[in-house]
């Protein structure tokens, strides 16, 4: 038990949720906690992230500025004769 008890504490220390609960010393039954979306405790973690670090504000972030066109790219290879996609069907009745 305390093997396991370890490990998924290790787990737990490592997600957002935790760390938005250990800033603002919630408990996970907290209204507070609770009602915070996934996109609230992402961006507060960032947010104080950036404070805590001002060297990662001058991070380029990894962007897709043309996401269509890669796209159409990875179709295209999709396509293709020699292609490593492997094709699915869906042979299951109605499907």
């Amino acid at each position: 038990m305390q093997r396991n008890a370890r490990v998924l504490g290790r787990r737990l220390s490592e997600t957002y949720e935790f760390a938005y609960r250990r800033r603002y010393n919630l408990t996970a039954n907290d209204p507070r906690f609770l009602n915070a979306t996934q996109e609230d405790v992402v961006i507060d973690y960032w947010a104080h992230r950036h404070i805590d670090d001002p060297t990662l504000r001058d991070q380029d972030f990894l962007e897709t500025t043309d996401f269509d066109a890669e796209l159409a790219a990875m179709e295209a290879a999709a396509d293709a004769p020699d292609s490593e996609w492997d094709v699915i069907v869906d042979d299951r009745a109605g499907g």
